[in-house]
């Protein structure tokens, strides 16, 4: 069954007919986080910061999936996500450096179109974030080889037991923040280095305002070179 477009727009007229004003925009990074931070504060979705990341594999065949943004560099122009080096969306990075994601927030009629190059992100910021979460997510990041197969749950479970004792830890403290163990090798952040940007905004009677924003980059052995100047296009909807 096709649904009815009428039934997919039910957003707010005042937020429809305002458009984004091309003419205050330097960086359009610094709205991507404006906009991230509305959604944040008004509580519109569990994860607001949740972005798909589209990477390519060897054969060129894309695969894209969902991850949580944990931070947004605007002066640098990059963003922040951690996942494990290991898996299908590392071996792609590793192969294939550039790749595209997008945000989208429904209920304000936001979307964010981001472009670029990912490279690893320095060991201490990884340091940092890890020591950041729940314990028990740690042990997770340890017990888990992302994207490879495995028999069944009770395997899983049983990977998840042998790190407990390996690092001698009790089931009833895994909830608690803090650094208690080590980061593993295979797991850490990426920055998303960005050089093209597209906002798009909801607009009444299908005539989406769209904005696209591009700068000049260069990454070479993890060396960044980038310019803030940004150049601007209006598209058509």
């Amino acid at each position: 069954m096709i649904l009815s477009g009428d039934l997919l727009y039910q957003i707010d007229n005042y937020i429809m007919s305002k458009i984004i004003n091309q003419s205050s925009i330097e960086n359009p990074l610094v709205v991507l986080k404006s906009w991230l931070q509305e959604a944040i504060d008004l509580e519109l979705q569990p994860n607001p910061n949740s972005m798909a990341l589209a990477t390519v594999n060897s054969k060129g065949e894309p695969n894209v999936r969902m991850l949580l943004c944990k931070e947004i560099n605007t002066e640098q122009g990059y963003i922040v996500f951690f996942t494990n080096y290991n898996s299908i969306k590392g071996t792609e990075i590793k192969d294939n450096s550039k790749s595209s994601a997008v945000f989208h927030w429904d209920k304000l009629g936001y979307q964010v179109r981001i472009k670029g190059k990912i490279i690893q992100s320095p060991n201490e910021e990884s340091d940092e974030y890890f020591a950041s979460r729940a314990l028990g997510s740690q042990i997770g990041a340890w017990a888990s080889n992302q994207s490879s197969p495995i028999k069944n749950r009770v395997a899983l479970d049983h990977q998840f037991s042998a790190i407990l004792d390996q690092f001698e830890i009790e089931n009833d403290s895994l909830s608690t923040i803090g650094n208690k163990i080590p980061r593993p090798s295979n797991w850490g952040g990426y920055r998303f280095w960005v050089d093209e940007v597209e906002l798009w905004k909801n607009c009444t009677d299908r005539l989406h305002d769209r904005l696209h924003f591009k700068r000049d980059l260069s990454i070479n052995d993890n060396r960044v070179k980038a310019t803030n100047n940004w150049t601007i296009t209006r598209l058509q909807p």
